[in-house]
């Protein structure tokens, strides 16, 4: 919710203005420009008043009638009318550029539709799908305060269950508005947080959702409200359904929601969803085949007006009447746990969602929601403005001593992209809602080990920015065919290559198969790119047969993991310091001499658990010279069922938390590679895409012959 991106001390103005952001004290104490203007602009051309017969007009609506710009000549009433049927007639969609699925007309009570995706109708790709499912296994390892939980804002503020669905007709009113200073006809209205439904978003990974939650018409419904009065808000409301009634248009953007004053989504209030259908929703999701190993945090973003009405315990019968009770992980759990369990724990003592609330009721939610702050990891909620990437990876707030983003604290930080005509999110005039989590800003801050991103307007696109193990396309259906190298060795004979690797090689005892001699893997591996749907493992012909990618390797060039053929010489296992502090920079001994799969002494060989881990991995690699490491994960199908190793690794003290924060800057300059192409891949589209030229270099080796298989 919004208010979550001002600040949580807006609920008490009697704070410093010198604790608030800045943007938030301007609204406080400057007056705000107005919005709406008694005069016309130069470049509008408006009749002395509109049309009023058979009207009757409040005070208010007399006081509105000065702002009113009506098109002149006494065609001005149908070019009117014809402009809103237009509106209300015309086609809208609201599937996001690019994106596969099934289309649906979304239609309010009124008539008015919005093409959408249909729920869980998103495709997915293999690749994505596969990635997601894998590093959550990884991370529901760790302590729930160091978790990687991506999450969206105002999740269930979707565009496919209606919020946003008639924007375009109250954006179509502009233009029969006098604004002040400057024209804004054409100014954009979008109230929706999200396109996609909550399923979608589950699909795409989230797993952190924020809901809505209000008292609404008597029922707990989804409804973005605004608990504080904008008065410049309020002033659009008041005209743009000033100007609905003089076309006698009966639709009108709802300011008198019980709870919700104003609404600020563009859906009639009875039409908002329940409560409870969202929940459900929810609830099918994690009981589908596949997702009994998911763990969802639910944040209610609600207001203290529940407690004033009421009804808190009404919110907690329809948790309860969705969801198993044994299924939440309540307070009592906590404090019979002493620390903060992992997922894994959580999960394997059947604890499947945690419940977390905006607003502390205090003892009416207990013990089934906990609140935020303390409580909760100490949980909080930065400015995404303040938030630096790799290398420097810290919340830099004026008000507070910079400190590292991956220090144990549960740190959620989102971004708000709706736009109220001339006014952003947060409400300022011509203000803007940069910046934005997306693709290009988001990779940076994975590295980082940021526990909550919190996006709007998610899209395939937007999740696979938050992927840190897996490249596209890795690793059932890897483009190795181009690399120029590797051309050379299938023209060879992929055979040759694939028998060398069990000999200087073989010493990895989990993949006694990996080098893809046995014709079994072969056809594996091949029928996995078929599924896949890609034909660029064909692109050889038929005379030509590449060598089966059946190892795994993370790339020092840009952190990512690929499939790769096993006899690639010369690289160093992963393997993991043995009581290395969690995020610690020198948590990896790397030495190329040894084989694949063994480790120095102090050592073992084992995966990352966490998006911080894999970038500092990537770090010492290219620190140390090298090009990639072994990853114990192997084809056909890339488990990572018993990784990573089960040897508990403390956390970092306090102390150990300085520690880290001094040593991120070092670790960035001894990483200079990686972070020069992390900055390019924040900086450019292609962020997603495969380039050749990034990763000849990891296949140099592929040019040497391959030593013979021992005997």
């Amino acid at each position: 919710m919004w208010r979550a991106r001002l600040s949580p001390l807006l609920s008490a103005l009697v704070v410093s203005c010198a604790l608030l952001p800045l943007v938030v004290c301007g609204m406080m104490t400057a007056a705000a420009p107005p919005l709406l203007s008694a005069e016309p602009l130069p470049e509008q051309r408006c009749a002395s008043a509109p049309p009023l017969a058979g009207l009757s007009l409040t005070e208010e609506e007399q006081e509105l009638l000065q702002h009113v710009c009506w098109p002149t000549g006494p065609e001005g009433e149908p070019l009117a009318h014809e402009a809103v049927a237009a509106a209300l007639g015309g086609e809208r969609r609201g599937v996001p550029a690019g994106v596969n699925c099934t289309v649906v007309q979304w239609c309010d009570s009124t008539g008015a539709c919005t093409d959408v995706c249909a729920r869980g109708s998103v495709w997915v790709e293999p690749w994505l799908a596969h990635a997601i499912a894998q590093q959550a296994r990884l991370t529901q390892t760790l302590p729930l305060c160091y978790s990687s939980l991506l999450g969206t804002h105002n999740s269930a503020i979707s565009l496919a269950d209606g919020y946003g669905n008639l924007d375009p007709y109250f954006q179509g009113f502009f233009k029969y508005i006098k604004w002040a200073l400057h024209d804004f006809s054409d100014a954009p209205l979008h109230t929706n947080n999200q396109l996609l439904s909550l399923t979608d978003q589950l699909n795409l990974g989230v797993r952190a959702l924020e809901v809505d939650t209000h008292w609404v018409g008597g029922i707990l419904r989804i409804a973005h409200c605004g608990g504080l009065h904008i008065p410049q808000l309020n002033r659009l409301i008041q005209a743009i359904n000033f100007v609905a009634k003089l076309l006698h248009k009966n639709i009108k953007w709802d300011t008198e929601s019980l709870g919700c004053q104003p609404s600020l989504s563009s859906i009639p209030a009875m039409d908002q969803r329940l409560f409870t259908d969202a929940l459900q929703e929810v609830r099918t999701w994690m009981d589908a085949p596949g997702n009994d190993k998911e763990f969802v945090m639910l944040y209610f973003d609600d207001q203290a007006n529940l407690a004033t009405w009421g009804v808190v315990p009404r919110m907690l019968e329809d948790i309860l009447s969705v969801f198993p009770r044994e299924w939440v992980f309540t307070t009592k759990d906590k404090a019979a746990a002493g620390a903060w369990p992992s997922q894994q724990q959580m999960l394997l003592a059947g604890k499947r969602l945690l419940l977390v609330s905006g607003y502390d009721y205090g003892a009416p939610m207990q013990p089934l929601i906990f609140g935020r702050g303390d409580m909760l990891c100490g949980w909080n909620e930065p400015s995404l403005a303040t938030v630096a990437g790799v290398p420097d990876c810290q919340v830099s707030d004026a008000a507070v001593e910079p400190r590292p983003l991956f220090d144990g604290l549960l740190t959620r930080v989102i971004s708000c992209e709706l736009q109220y005509g001339p006014l952003n999110c947060d409400f300022v005039w011509r203000g803007t809602n940069q910046p934005v989590w997306d693709e290009f800003t988001l990779p940076p801050v994975v590295g980082c080990g940021l526990n909550m991103p919190s996006p709007d307007l998610l899209t395939p696109t937007r999740a696979a920015a938050a992927i840190w193990t897996w490249a596209p396309g890795h690793p059932y259906n890897p483009t190795l065919a181009d690399v120029p190298a590797l051309r050379r060795l299938a023209a060879a004979g992929g055979d040759s290559g694939a028998g060398a690797s069990s000999g200087s090689e073989g010493s990895d005892s989990d993949c006694d198969d990996c080098s893809g001699s046995d014709s079994d893997d072969d056809s594996d591996s091949d029928s996995d790119s078929d599924d896949d749907g890609d034909s660029s493992s064909s692109s050889f012909g038929a005379a030509v047969q590449a060598p089966p990618a059946n190892c795994g390797v993370i790339s020092a060039g840009d952190a990512r993991w690929r499939a790769v053929p096993c006899p690639l010489p010369a690289l160093p296992s992963a393997c993991r310091v043995l009581g290395a502090a969690l995020g610690a920079p020198d948590g990896w001994a790397l030495n190329a001499s040894l084989p694949r799969g063994s480790c120095p002494p102090g050592s073992e060989y084992d995966l990352p658990r966490h998006p911080r881990e894999n970038y500092l991995l990537a770090a010492a690699l290219a620190a140390g010279g090298h090009e990639a490491a072994w990853l114990p994960v192997h084809g056909p199908d890339w488990s990572t069922d018993g990784w990573p190793a089960q040897r508990q690794q403390r956390q970092p003290t306090s102390r150990r938390r300085v520690l880290l924060h001094a040593a991120l800057p070092a670790a960035g300059v001894l990483a200079a590679a990686v972070l020069t192409v992390v900055g390019a891949v924040a900086a450019r589209r292609v962020v997603l895409r495969r380039r050749q030229m990034q990763h000849d270099g990891l296949y140099q080796a592929l040019e040497a012959e391959p030593e013979p298989a021992s005997a």
